[in-house]
């Protein structure tokens, strides 16, 4: 598990701790309302335009099978950038901290097979008296990057701007 060792930006969901790799972050940002991607799965909240790309926002609750936020207006959305992947986002209730994870923090991840939720977990982190889930967003994002839903509304947007 050593390869798993460095900086985590931490997260919350419904008072659970998440954590992805710092390098993947491009930035953090407030909450801002998504434009509707039609027939997009429920998960995708729809698009922002950031810095003339059109970038798709996932909702980390929809895509963990949790309840939807009572007030979306005070998550955040972290923008991912993996190399050779189209820039995404995440909304999540809020980021709670960075950590330095080192070999003795972390843990292995419970092994429930065919399951898509837990898929994504690389492992857990016992920070303190946290356990945090460390997740794989290549696997989080891989049966959904890139799909045909992304590629024309990123077109029918760019027509519609000019």
């Amino acid at each position: 598990m050593n390869h798993l060792c460095g900086e985590y930006l931490a997260f919350e969901i419904e008072e659970q701790e998440y954590a992805i790799n710092i390098l993947s972050v491009q930035e953090i940002r407030g909450w801002e309302k998504p434009r509707p991607i039609p027939d997009a799965p429920a998960f995708v909240q729809g698009a922002l335009e950031l810095r003339k790309q059109v970038i798709p926002i996932f909702d980390m609750r929809a895509r963990l099978s949790l309840q939807a936020h009572p007030k979306p207006s005070s998550c955040v959305t972290i923008i991912i950038k993996l190399p050779d992947r189209c820039p995404f986002g995440l909304t999540v209730d809020s980021v709670s901290d960075v950590h330095l994870l080192e070999e003795a923090h972390l843990r292995q991840a419970p092994d429930l097979k065919d399951n898509s939720q837990t898929s994504c977990i690389l492992a857990m982190a016992k920070v303190a008296s946290n356990l945090i889930v460390l997740l794989d967003l290549e696997a989080f994002i891989d049966p959904i990057q890139n799909p045909k839903w992304i590629e024309h509304s990123i077109i029918r947007k760019e027509a519609e701007h000019g």
